[in-house]
């Protein structure tokens, strides 16, 4: 800056007021040259660009040019992408490990302990049901390969998830050593969303109506 104002001092020739813009613009084409990048490896080997004007630093490969910020946001993207599918997936998995429901007594149709065991796989809600001792009989006979008994699984805010007739073919029943009939054991499954099974806060079995 010094120096320019010394060539614009009065008396100062045209000539030299040439030659010293000269030097200077040849000073801001050099900054904008090759000089103004600096190429290396960093330690994890791959190709680095400085850009000694701004500072930026970017990855080189081979002709793409990726900056340092970009490429880190691509990366924290991608960690996030595969951290949600590892917990997606983890969440399946436990899904499909049986969960023990809190037992019951269900006096309405005299059973004295309802025990009941749940899990989730493929889109279906599979359980097992177990009661003791049998149910009362029913004086409805409801034919059409149905028991008299529905099942009712309930969200934390009492509405119905599944309600539905329980089918005979899926009840067995367990008789003791005189073939006296003791317990009864219901093993079954409905189609039911993953989310509609995670929603299940309780659950029943009422007559039919």
């Amino acid at each position: 800056m010094n120096s320019l104002r010394t060539i614009l001092r009065p008396g100062v020739s045209r000539s030299a007021l040439l030659i010293a813009l000269g030097i200077a613009l040849c000073g801001c084409d050099q900054l904008q040259g090759k000089d103004r990048y600096e190429i290396k490896q960093d330690s994890a080997g791959r190709t680095i660009r400085l850009d000694k004007q701004t500072g930026e630093i970017a990855v080189l490969e081979g002709e793409k040019l990726t900056p340092i910020r970009e490429e880190a946001d691509h990366k924290a993207t991608e960690q996030r992408r595969v951290a949600a599918e590892a917990a997606a997936q983890s969440k399946l998995e436990s899904l499909t490990l049986p969960i023990t429901r809190p037992p019951k007594i269900l006096q309405p149709i005299g059973v004295k302990n309802a025990t009941m065991y749940t899990m989730w796989r493929d889109g279906k809600l599979y359980f097992k049901l177990g009661m003791h001792p049998a149910p009362k009989p029913s004086a409805r006979s409801w034919g059409l390969g149905l028991t008299r008994f529905r099942i009712v699984f309930t969200d934390l805010a009492g509405f119905n998830v599944v309600d539905e007739p329980i089918p005979i073919a899926s009840i067995v029943s367990v008789v003791d050593d005189s073939g006296k009939a003791g317990d009864v054991n219901v093993n079954w499954y409905v189609p039911l969303s993953q989310q509609a099974y995670e929603s299940i806060s309780d659950w029943t079995i009422t007559w039919l109506q």
